[in-house]
């Protein structure tokens, strides 16, 4: 059980590590999710968090799994997380994510490694070594920025990735060491959302992206995904749902209040099933519908 305490900070939000005091919701909301994500893939193993940061994820990972090790290279964010998340499962250890020498083969059932795979330019080394270090039928969860999204919404290289990938990389180098894999799309969003309150059979989930142009509102296409995921194995990968929603709850939720007062690692995710292809296909179909109505009916008054 983690121990009652004040937070002591000894990282700052750069804009680049995350942090769970940082200013930016959005930010904060995409890395949550892939943790909250991953919490129930890891219940009950052993797990191995590469890049493990300020160290809120692996507690988030710890609160499921049966024990986890956080490696990271930077000295100070090791001995932050040490001083801040102390459960009985959980220790983080200094190191490069690859190098993992200080594991034995097979020492583990599961691997995380969120938003680092970009920051190193030896994506075969590094997965050689989580391969190395995962038991049999191991699997491994990855993230990592689409670099044609990524950078034309950044509109520049960021100086901090040493190697981007776009989704055919991706799933290209994730096949070079295992056997299965499922990828998603990621990127944060904000809304609303309409659940039903009775017993009634969920089927799925209706998607409506919208965009403000002046004064008027109008469905457009889905955006599309900033961030790639995927679960990969080298057994089946397990069942898991097509659509994942995170999303914070409170009276500040979604206004401009500061984030350092709150503890946005304590937020809710809702699993919810339904494809994404069969549903991003089903919207822009709608949406092409509706403009050629309306282009033929233009033609008609003309």
């Amino acid at each position: 059980m983690t121990e009652a305490r004040e937070n002591k900070r000894l990282l700052s939000w750069t804009g680049e590590r995350c942090v769970p005091w940082a200013d930016e919701a959005s930010v904060i909301h995409e890395h949550l999710h892939r943790y909250l994500f991953s919490r129930p893939l890891v219940e009950g193993k052993e797990v191995l968090d590469l890049g493990s940061g300020e160290g809120y994820g692996s507690q988030i990972l710890a609160s499921s799994a049966r024990r986890v090790a956080g490696i990271e290279l930077d000295p100070l964010a090791v001995e932050h997380a040490r001083l801040n998340y102390r459960d009985s499962n959980l220790a983080f250890v200094e190191g490069s994510v690859l190098d993992l020498r200080q594991f034995e083969d097979g020492s583990f059932d599961a691997a995380v490694c969120f938003e680092v795979i970009e920051h190193v330019s030896d994506h075969d080394r590094l997965l050689a070594e989580v391969s190395r270090v995962l038991r049999p039928g191991g699997i491994f969860i990855v993230s990592t920025p689409d670099r044609e999204v990524y950078n034309t919404e950044l509109g520049h290289v960021n100086p901090y990735h040493l190697k981007e990938m776009d989704l055919q990389e991706f799933t290209t180098l994730l096949s070079s060491q295992f056997a299965h894999s499922v990828v998603w799309g990621q990127r944060a969003v904000s809304g609303s959302v309409l659940s039903r309150l009775d017993s009634a059979t969920h089927r799925g989930v209706d998607r409506l992206p919208v965009r403000r142009e002046n004064d008027r509102w109008s469905v457009v296409e889905p955006p599309a995904a900033k961030y790639l995921i995927a679960v990969a194995s080298n057994d089946p990968v397990p069942q898991l749902p097509s659509d994942s929603l995170l999303f914070e709850t409170g009276s500040a939720a979604g206004g401009e209040a500061s984030m350092r007062e709150r503890h946005p690692w304590l937020g809710e995710a809702v699993l919810v099933g339904r494809s994404l292809i069969e549903s991003m296909r089903r919207r822009a179909a709608l949406v092409m519908r509706e403009r050629n109505r309306r282009r033929e009916a233009k033609a008609d008054s003309s």
